[in-house]
């Protein structure tokens, strides 16, 4: 019996003791479970805040970031969860001005953030240090934000730093892509087909391989080919779209267990470097051309298009929206009181021109106050419409109003702006043919440098800062060539002659996005800058940098080709290399923004010991 008793207890101690042992393990395996959910969504909350600080200094927001050591606090949202962050420039450090051989100039801002994360009682706080990369965008010769298409049609030379935030297709329509240059860089994959269908993978492109400057002569210029599908099929590799992003197995020829025999390619990753790496024997510094997110190259972030929209949502705004109408006005409350505010163009602009409701326009100088008068008195500044095959949707008619700036007279004006931007929009512009912004003529010399930028369409007829040229731009939904020929005659139907036209301009424009399900092109970088006119055996001369860093919103059309869209010109499209010189660039000009990580590690909250 004191037996039996003393096993029952015994056993009851064991069980109370197991018990106990797996409930604790379970507290600690929930503990340890808590604490790596808490660091990793720590991370995650850098990483966001990361690409926010990115977002605030490509849009010009600067000044969160000082006086240095101060910390200034944000939130960021994950999955709809708020979370905090902060934010500092790193004490007694100033922005670094770094230029390359080719005079590309850099900006570096570093900043260390900070974050928090929860989960249970598992509280993470981890810093990273950041290096904030601005480079003007017009230092690079092609810019995409999002994917990067080349189909050209005549033989295509593109000199200067090419980059897209998303992948680059190459496919040449039974032509040749010259990329001469030693900066083709995408964040996403790089391939040789195109983007609606990469089994189309055509024509010839030949990749520069790197060297320090390739703008100086004296560098060696060595190109090795990049291989289309066909080519590879046919020496019995199997392959997806040639060798790009896609090849990611490589091909042993013989099987040995090795890429180094004759026949053998590399996978795309390595060989990347290895066939667009320095030449042999090259004595410069040395580097790559083709890099890819899968090499570590990152997003690089540039202006939002609200930039470009003569107003945006603003907390405490002076503008509101008419309940009425459906227009901006000012705050009836007064400033401060509203919902909207001017966009950073209109906001900063030297001059300003809005075409009002009923066609007529109006004019305002740096401080707001109303010069249409004085204005109209120099016949500078009239509207018109223009007929754009491509808004023509749903057979409309597409008559788009324009505020048209005549620069000669401008520039003797006494108007011209003091700080080299105009601005210009519509305000009945709301999309479909209701894209109307800004037309240029008679262009081709400005008085000063000159950024000329609409929330809606920009036109810019003629040749274009030819004379005596200066750091010039255009900024728009759409951009728009019209050659030396235009007179404005263009119906429906009717396709007018184009004659040979120079641009001297960066350009900032938007695009819309080619369709894989519908097999839809959108015209590729060949056709970013929009034509109307029957431009056959004719030149379309442009030496600036192309930059798309959104979708159209305004001008929305789809691109098509022919009929009464426009024939395409001959291109001679060439990167200005006077933008290497940071005093040559247009007043107002964009940055791109990368974040480079340079460490992270368990950190502790501002404030804190």
């Amino acid at each position: 019996m004191a037996s039996a008793v003393i096993t029952m207890f015994t056993t009851g101690a064991l069980v109370a003791v197991s018990v106990v042992l797996a409930s604790s393990q379970d507290r600690a395996s929930q503990t340890a479970r808590y604490e790596t959910e808490a660091e990793y969504l720590a991370r995650g909350i850098l990483q966001s805040a990361k690409r926010e600080v990115q977002t605030k200094l490509a849009n010009w927001e600067w000044d969160d970031f000082f006086p240095a050591g101060k910390h200034i606090e944000y939130t960021t949202e994950i999955d709809g969860v708020d979370h905090t962050y902060w934010v500092k420039s790193i004490d007694l450090v100033e922005i670094v001005p770094s230029w390359d051989a080719t005079g590309t100039l850099t900006y570096y801002l570093p900043l260390e953030i900070t974050a928090q994360a929860t989960i249970g009682d598992s509280v993470s706080v981890r810093s990273m240090l950041v290096a904030a990369a601005a480079t003007p965008v017009f230092q690079f010769a092609v810019f995409y934000t999002d994917d990067l298409e080349i189909s050209n049609g005549p033989n295509m030379e593109i000199g200067g730093r090419v980059h897209s935030n998303g992948d680059i297709y190459m496919s040449p329509n039974g032509s040749t892509l010259t990329m001469n240059t030693n900066y083709l860089r995408a964040n996403g994959d790089v391939y040789r087909g195109r983007k609606t269908n990469l089994a189309a993978s055509n024509g010839t492109v030949e990749i520069r391989r790197y060297v320090e400057n390739p703008f100086d002569p004296s560098e060696p210029e060595t190109y090795v080919d990049m291989a289309t599908k066909g080519e590879l099929t046919a020496i019995g590799i199997t392959n997806t779209s040639g060798y790009d992003s896609n090849f990611t197995t490589g091909h042993d020829a013989n099987g040995d267990g090795d890429f180094d025999d004759v026949g053998d390619f590399l996978p795309f990753l390595a060989g990347a470097l290895d066939n667009w790496g320095s030449p042999s024997g090259y004595t410069g510094t040395t580097g790559y051309t083709v890099l890819t997110g899968e090499h570590g190259i990152g997003e690089a972030i540039t202006p939002e298009i609200e930039s470009i929209s003569a107003y945006e949502e603003a907390t405490g705004g002076d503008y509101e929206i008419d309940s009425g109408t459906g227009l901006i006005v000012p705050a009836a409350g007064g400033p401060g009181t509203g919902t909207h505010g001017p966009g950073f163009f209109h906001e900063s602009a030297g001059l300003t021109i809005m075409v009002q409701p009923d066609d007529s326009w109006k004019a305002y100088d740096y401080a707001g106050n109303d010069i249409t008068t004085a204005i109209a008195a120099t016949g500078a500044v009239s509207t018109d419409m223009i007929y754009d095959a491509r808004q023509d949707i749903g057979d409309t008619g597409a008559e788009v109003q324009v505020a048209v700036v005549d620069v000669d007279l401008l520039n003797s004006s006494g108007y011209f702006p003091y700080n080299g931007l105009l601005y210009a929009a519509d305000l009945d512009a709301d999309g479909g043919v209701k894209c109307g912004g800004l037309l240029l003529k008679n262009g081709s010399e400005l008085a000063g440098p000159l950024t000329a930028v609409s929330q809606g369409a920009v036109y810019v007829q003629g040749d274009y800062n030819t004379v005596a040229k200066k750091g010039a731009s255009v900024v728009g939904d759409a951009v728009n060539l019209l050659s030396n020929a235009w007179d404005n005659s263009k119906t429906k139907g009717n396709l007018p002659s184009a004659d040979d036209t120079t641009w001297n301009m960066g350009i900032i424009t938007g695009n819309q996005e080619s369709d894989k399900a519908t097999n839809t092109y959108n015209g590729g970088l060949e056709n970013l800058p929009r034509f109307h006119e029957k431009w056959s055996n004719k030149t379309a001369e442009i030496t600036g940098s192309l930059v798309c860093p959104w979708q159209s919103v305004l001008c929305d059309g789809e691109w098509i080709y022919g009929d009464d869209r426009y024939q395409a010109p001959k291109r001679v499209w060439n990167y200005d290399t006077a933008f290497n010189n940071f005093a040559n660039l247009p007043p107002f000009s964009p940055f791109a923004v990368v974040g480079l990580e340079v460490a992270d590690w368990a950190g502790r909250l501002p404030g804190s010991n």
